[in-house]
């Protein structure tokens, strides 16, 4: 019973740091993608003008 208690601690635990980690990796991957849809953005409307 015990066993079962801490392991369930544990794992509420290492969820709650996943959940404080998320944002630290999810905004420079979001910075990412963002600088990456620009740069396709404006290079496909420059090559549309042309």
């Amino acid at each position: 019973m015990f066993g079962i208690y801490s392991s369930l601690m544990f794992l509420g635990g290492s969820l709650v740091y996943l959940l404080l980690l998320l944002p630290l990796i999810a905004l420079p991957a979001i910075s990412v993608v963002y600088f990456i849809w620009e740069a396709v953005w404006k290079f496909r409307s420059r090559r549309h003008l042309l």
